[in-house]
Formats: C-alpha cells, sequence, structure tokens
C-alpha cells in the first residue's frame, strides 16, 4: 500500500515529494498545500530553536539572554561549537542503534548535535505520516490504488479519531520533535484557528528528560506559545518514563526507579472523553527485549479509538509490537507500503517503517 515512496535528495524528502507512479493517488489541491504550510511553519520552529541554542553557546555573558536578544543573533553555518555537538551527537546515535545507551551519554552537546540533526525531519515524518490518513490524499482513480475495504474503514477510523485528540502523550521525547509535527499539522488543517489547540494536553517523557528539558524543552516550548501552536504552557506535563520498567508497579523495585513510569501509568487510568495519541518514535528498535511489558500495559489501559503511532528504522520491532499487541488493536501502515498489502509483511521499506495502531 504505498501513498508515497520517498526520494534519494534530502530536499525532495523533506519536501514530501511523490514519486511519479503514485502522483495518480494524491489530491494536489489540498495534501500538497497543505504540507508545505506545515514544512514552513517547522523550519520556522526550527530555527528559531537553534537560533536560541547558538546564542547561548556563543555569547558569554553572566545574564541570560531575553528570547527578543536571543532572537537577534543569526545562526552560524561553522564554528567549533556546533562541529563538536555533531560529533557526540553522532557517538550517541551510534550507541542508540546497538541499543547500548546510557544515561551518561545524554549532554548539552550530544542533545543539542541531535536536535540539528533530527528535529525537522521527525517532525516532517510525523506529519507526513499522518496526513495520509487525510480524506482528500487519495483520489477515486485507480480504486484506491491499492487500500482494501477493510484498510480503507480504519483509515477513516483513524482519521475521525485523530480530528478529536485532546491530549498528547510523546514517548521517548527528545527535543519535541514529533509534538511539534503534530501541533503545525493541527493548525494547518484548521486552518490556523487557536480554538482547536486549546483544550489539547502535552505530555512529555523521556528516560533522559532533566537534560532534554533543561537544553531544549525549555527552549521549545514558549516558541510554541509565541507561534500560537499552544495556548499557554498550563497544559504541559515534562516528566520521566522508562519503557524498560513495567507500566503499573508492581513492587519489584523500590524508590524512584520504581515510580517512574507513575504518572504515565495514572494518566491511562484517568484519560477520559475524546482520543489520546501515543507517539513513539525510534525507541522500541533502542530498547529491543526490554519494552514488551511496558507497552502490553499501555495498549491493555488505554480505550476504545485511542491512536498509537510507532516509527521505526526498520518494520523489525513493529512486527513484534503487533504480535505483542494482538488483536485488542486495528493496524494501519503510514510508510512506503501502505498501498501495497503483498509488502506489508517484508522487512524492506522505502524510508523508516510507520505503523498506526488504533485501540478497539
Amino acid at each position: 500500500m504505498d501513498a508515497a515512496d520517498f526520494v534519494s535528495s534530502d530536499i525532495s524528502w523533506l519536501l514530501g515529494i511523490r514519486s511519479e507512479q503514485d502522483m495518480c493517488t494524491i489530491d494536489l489541491g489540498t495534501s500538497s498545500r497543505i504540507q508545505e504550510r506545515v514544512r514552513d511553519a517547522v523550519l520556522d520552529v526550527s530555527q528559531s530553536l537553534l537560533r536560541n541554542a547558538n546564542a547561548s553557546i556563543n555569547c558569554a555573558t553572566k545574564h541570560p539572554l531575553s528570547r527578543t536578544e536571543r532572537e537577534s543573533i543569526p545562526p552560524p553555518t561553522t564554528g567549533n561549537a556546533k562541529k563538536k555537538q555533531n560529533s557526540e551527537a553522532n557517538k550517541l546515535l551510534w550507541h542508540m542503534t546497538k541499543g547500548t545507551q546510557s544515561l551518561e551519554m545524554f549532554d548539552k552537546l550530544s542533545v543539542w548535535g541531535y536536535t540539528r540533526q533530527k528535529f525537522v525531519k521527525r517532525a516532517l515524518l510525523l506529519s507526513a505520516s499522518f496526513l495520509k490518513l487525510h480524506p482528500g490524499s487519495v483520489s477515486s482513480i485507480d480504486g484506491d490504488c491499492g487500500l482494501t475495504p477493510a484498510h480503507r474503514q480504519i483509515q477513516r477510523m483513524a482519521w475521525a479519531s485523530l480530528k478529536v485528540v485532546n491530549r498528547v502523550c510523546s514517548i521517548g521525547c527528545g527535543p519535541g520533535n514529533d509534538v511539534l509535527g503534530f501541533l503545525v499539522m493541527q493548525k494547518c488543517l484548521n486552518d490556523g484557528a487557536r480554538g482547536a489547540l486549546s483544550n489539547l494536553k502535552l505530555n512529555l517523557f523521556d528516560y533522559a528528560m532533566d537534560i532534554w528539558q533543561d537544553a531544549v524543552l525549555d527552549e521549545l516550548l514558549p516558541i510554541l506559545v509565541d507561534r500560537g501552536l499552544i495556548v499557554t504552557l498550563d497544559g504541559i506535563y515534562c516528566g520521566k518514563c522508562d519503557v524498560t520498567m513495567p507500566l503499573e508497579h508492581d513492587g519489584s523495585s523500590v524508590g524512584e526507579q520504581g515510580k517512574i513510569n507513575s504518572v504515565l501509568s495514572a494518566i491511562t487510568r484517568t484519560s477520559c472523553g475524546a482520543s489520546t495519541l501515543y507517539i513513539t518514535s525510534y525507541l522500541l528498535t533502542e530498547t529491543r527485549g526490554r519494552w514488551e511489558s511496558f507497552y502490553d500495559q499501555l495498549i491493555s489501559g488505554s480505550k476504545p479509538r485511542d491512536l498509537f503511532y510507532f516509527c521505526e528504522p526498520t518494520p523489525w520491532q513493529l512486527f513484534h509490537l503487533i504480535q505483542v499487541a494482538g488483536s485488542r488493536c486495528y493496524y494501519l501502515w503510514l510508510d512506503s507500503s501502505m498501498y501495497h498489502p503483498e509488502l506489508q509483511d517484508l522487512h524492506g521499506r522505502s524510508g523508516p517503517a510507520v505503523l498506526l495502531a488504533i485501540r478497539k
């Protein structure tokens, strides 16, 4: 099921350009305009965020700079600080691919380097994936280009749930790129109306939350308010989470480690009303062999029509996730296999593997 094969050029990938054979599936009057607006908004926030980082790096001052002062400083394209950030980030990313990362590897240099390298791409990937659910993304030409009636129904169900999401839980949130992708997409879909996001609650969780919040998130969140992507900081919670530990505390661990997932656990028990979106991006592969109990309990505690977005470098861990979740969810691939059912059981993808699960 292929809605779009990402082409090799980074710029083309960021623009969401489709391969020629798939152009028949795209309503250019809807999806392309939305994607262009999403791209522009993501780049705007990213530039502002990195400008703030450059200000803190390049200006030796005893007093913190105001946002206006920081934004007056142009982002440098070269410099030892930037090179050092990227170097430390590359070390961290190497360990992440091997699943050998540790808390000590997360410091201001490595997390800012990570943000420079991944922030824009990951935000655009999430928004592009969800926009494949948009009713205008597929025309009636060629019989919906491979979607089965069952998958078409799941697509409609997912889109309906996405429109009424009132809470977003980003698990392993890092610098907040996935949350940004969702907020920008929602604002663009609602023609910039602030009211559409006024009741949205954002819950950001990460095992290394202390450093992510201190270095990046405390810079990002005020920018989101300034750009009208969130109304106020009051509905935002940033906290620790460890997917290698059970979601529900079973008494086997003591102290803070045993309570690390208590807030997220309470959210699943008390969440009510519309839909909750749980986002997990590039985390299952990094914690392979250790996340099963956490996500088994998370899915069990969720309510009907809750959405689970999973993105990984390959579908390897997502196949295992489907085994863990079983018949409790509906599933829809939002990657290059979307319109090719015969390819969905294979490990090859053009670009990252993206799976959406909808709680039954």
